[in-house]
């Protein structure tokens, strides 16, 4: 015969868990623009999740929806990034980012975060134009994933160098595998014999600092 007592204790814990559930959606359907307002809001509803239940069935529905509201936390913080570097044009780089995990390989926010690390100075480089920077931008981030997969280098260490080339430092350059070694000299080198420069100027060990990151991109 059944255990009534377990099934009263099943019974009950059904109840809590659909009840909990039910606010948990409710605030997520209706979370605010604030992420850390989101989280207290959702968090509060998810204590009635646990109210009742068993400790093997609440820790992962609450892991679960953690991870959840976190990652909604990142997004909120990278968009926000893009449309105050990029403005007019973030929506670009936001529809770029959507599509970025099957052209290069990373997730929206990943590609966000990775644009938001080195868009300044593109910017500059532009004189301000957002239109050409997110152009570059996504160059940048695509050519990254191109070379990881030919060479087969852990992408983070390319996207630190490309940081670091943004900064004006090139010790990482050899992290790229394309027989260059991680000094401005070899940057400059790089960049003379990609022909970027048409001929018109040319990069030395001394002046290639001064050069554009839009140009090293292209390079």
């Amino acid at each position: 015969m059944a255990d009534f007592s377990v099934v009263a204790k099943l019974i009950a814990d059904s109840s809590a868990f659909t009840k909990g559930v039910g606010e948990a959606k409710d605030a997520i359907n209706n979370l605010p623009k604030s992420a850390s307002q989101a989280m207290n809001q959702v968090g509060s509803a998810m204590q009635s999740v646990g109210a009742g239940m068993t400790t093997f069935i609440t820790a992962p529905v609450v892991a679960g929806v953690t991870a959840a509201i976190k990652s909604y936390a990142d997004l909120e913080q990278a968009i926000g990034g893009i449309e105050t570097l990029f403005k007019s044009s973030a929506s670009t780089v936001i529809s770029n980012s959507e599509s970025a995990y099957k052209r290069a390989g990373v997730s929206g926010v990943d590609y966000m975060e990775q644009v938001t690390s080195f868009s300044a100075t593109v910017l500059q480089g532009l004189g301000g134009d957002t239109v050409k920077a997110a152009e570059y931008a996504d160059k940048a981030i695509v050519d990254m994933s191109d070379n990881a997969n030919k060479f087969g280098t852990d992408i983070g260490e390319i996207q630190r160098a490309y940081q670091g080339f943004a900064k004006g430092n090139f010790t990482m350059l050899d992290n790229l595998k394309l027989g260059y070694g991680g000094t401005q000299a070899e940057m400059a080198r790089l960049v003379n014999e990609s022909g970027v420069l048409n001929g018109e100027f040319e990069a030395t060990a001394e002046n290639v600092k001064d050069i554009p990151f839009d140009v090293l991109i292209e390079a």
